[in-house]
């Protein structure tokens, strides 16, 4: 720099010599300010003060760095290893980034507990960090657990100041909250508790539309045919196949629904429509045999007979008019043990008095009955299996079964089986309500009564949520009419039902393919964990010396010297040139003329 350049900046300090110390202040607070918003920029890590610090800051960072890189190599145990080696290295600025990283790395392990007690100490190590409350809702989404999550939904919704996660956030609450309703009523369906069932899908139904829209309808489909509200069952069924016209299910479901309201032309054209959709063959086959036998149906059910009060026209038609002399009563009945049946419940063996004691009635009195323990002296005999039934028909499953021994159209013998379990579904036991049904059905064939082709009738030769159970009008007249000639009896009944359990009659298992279970399998909501933004940015440690100390704040003062070493431990931030000293003015040359030469 040349002396002409440099006198500028001599006189510049020349001038501001007196706000040096100032100058050096505003310096160091420039540098602080300077320092700090490094340090916000490299959150979480904190400014170092020393090389030690640095040190260990480094090796966490580097191991944490490790870890990320070994998860997303998908090699979480030694993840684990390195993060766990990070926390041994003590509190660093990286502590709440190490356990959100270990509640990941064990969520991918599915190491669940060990996942939420991590979100739970990240919260305590920094109580605003949210994305700890996000990652607890999705692990808990894993654990179905439901509760607990939505529950971690709604406090991260509610504290986190990202706009975009939180949208997020409330999309995914919405998706748990409606898979946790349809969850709870999938299951309820499953264990035939349709009406709660129903509560639960009736409030899924006012989310319309949803991912869940056509699942929820076809369950709800399924609910109330199996309550006997075959018409609702039709309309939720339409719905859902509007949504999935692949749902064969469905389709099956709706097939049957109609076969109840005796509209066959519609349940056969649905079981035209399901067999095309089945792929396994004897579930189409199965489908194939229901469509004959509907065909069958739809010509009795428009028979002129089904307008009569009584179907014993068709019970002479059929060759099958019978009953028991007068010498045989009171009838003995021999109820056998059902003890190691598999489906037997102990409330099985009370439907036989009580549906004994509402055909006695029926016929006018004409009949009584006495219990037997002594099965050689029985005249009807009522046992319970699980295994399959075989009649004249020995194609079709069946849910009970009545052998008749008769002499001259009289009744010598009748043994009735019950089946236990689902004979369209082995895996799944009978319900309470539909033994009912059997057992009424099958005793009203060992005191002499054939089939009806009228689908509302007890005696009806199929299964129909339209049968309340009980015998119809005609089923009685047509009983009484078997007994006419008998003279009247003295009748009391067994049961009293002011002091018996209500019976909830429900229709006995209906034809259907082994497969139908009546809903689908739920998939719970796939949601993406959070964006990293959500969680602090690993960054590299900075290393920050101290501040310089203040100037002197006497401009007269001179600062104090610096030892070596101290000088050598920190950077040099700023470069403040040192004062010049003050020069006396060159003093201005006289012009002396040289001494006159004296001449000679």
């Amino acid at each position: 720099m040349s002396e002409m350049q440099f006198r500028p900046r001599v006189e510049h300090q020349k001038q501001k010599l007196t706000e040096a110390p100032k100058a050096l202040v505003l310096s160091t607070m420039l540098f602080l300010s300077s320092a700090t918003v490094l340090a916000s920029i490299a959150a979480p890590c904190f400014a170092m003060k020393t090389q030690a610090d640095y040190a260990t800051e480094k090796k966490v960072y580097d191991l944490v760095t490790k870890a990320e890189s070994l998860s997303s190599s998908h090699d979480y145990a030694a993840a684990e290893k390195a993060l766990r080696d990070a926390l041994a290295c003590g509190p660093s600025s990286y502590s709440v980034n190490i356990r959100l990283d270990l509640a990941d790395c064990y969520r991918d392990q599915k190491k669940y507990s060990e996942a939420i007690a991590e979100t739970e100490i990240a919260l305590k190590l920094d109580p605003n960090e949210s994305s700890a409350i996000y990652r607890a809702a999705l692990i808990y989404n894993d654990m179905n657990k439901t509760d607990e999550c939505l529950d971690k939904l709604r406090t991260y919704i509610r504290v986190t100041k990202d706009q975009g996660m939180k949208k997020q956030a409330q999309d995914f609450l919405q998706k748990v909250g409606a898979f946790a309703d349809l969850n709870k009523a999938s299951k309820l369906v499953e264990s035939r508790n349709y009406k709660e069932a129903l509560k639960y899908l009736n409030s899924e139904t006012l989310k319309d539309p949803s991912p869940y829209s056509a699942t929820v309808h076809s369950c709800k489909s399924f609910a109330y045919r199996a309550v006997g509200q075959s018409e609702k069952a039709i309309v939720e069924g339409k719905k859902a196949l509007e949504l999935d016209p692949t749902d064969k299910n469905c389709m099956y479901n709706l097939a049957i629904a109609y076969q109840d309201l005796a509209k066959f032309d519609e349940a056969i054209a649905c079981l035209k429509k399901y067999a095309s959709m089945e792929t396994d063959t004897t579930a189409r086959n199965s489908a194939e045999t229901f469509m004959h036998e509907l065909e069958v149906d739809r010509k009795q059910f428009n028979l002129e007979d089904n307008k009569r009060p009584d179907y014993l026209a068709q019970l002479r038609s059929q060759s099958h008019v019978v009953a028991w002399p007068e010498a045989r009563l009171p009838l003995r009945v021999y109820i056998a043990p059902g003890t190691g049946v598999k489906g037997f419940q102990n409330s099985f063996p009370s439907f036989v008095p009580r549906a004994l004691d509402a055909w006695c009635l029926a016929s006018g009195k004409k009949i009584n009955y006495v219990m037997t323990k002594d099965k050689s002296k029985a005249d009807i005999k009522v046992s319970w299996t699980k295994d399959r039934l075989f009649g004249n028909d020995n194609d079709r499953l069946k849910t009970g079964i009545t052998h008749l021994s008769t002499e001259n159209q009289r009744i010598t013998n009748a043994d009735v089986e019950i089946r236990t379990v689902d004979p369209f579904n082995p895996e799944r036991n009978v319900e309470s309500g539909e033994c009912a049904s059997v057992v009424m059905h099958e005793l009203g064939h060992a005191l002499g009564l054939g089939h009806s082709t009228y689908i509302y009738d007890v005696m009806y030769f199929r299964s129909s949520t339209k049968q309340t159970g009980e015998p119809t009008k005609r089923d009685n007249n047509t009983l009484a009419l078997l007994y006419k000639d008998h003279p009247g009896v003295e009748f009391v009944a067994k049961t009293v039902p002011s002091t018996t359990a209500a019976i909830t009659y429900l229709p006995p298992p209906t034809f259907m393919p082994p497969k139908l279970t009546g809903t689908k399998k739920i998939v719970p909501p796939l949601f993406m964990p959070p964006p990293l933004v959500s969680q602090k940015k690993l960054r590299p440690p900075l290393f920050i010396p101290p501040p310089l100390q203040a100037a002197a704040t006497s401009a007269e003062s001179k600062p104090a010297a610096s030892s070596k070493k101290t000088h050598e431990s920190r950077d040099a931030l700023l470069f403040v040139p040192a004062p010049v000293k003050k020069k006396s003015p060159p003093s201005p040359q006289l012009f002396v003329p040289p001494p006159l030469k004296r001449g000679g």
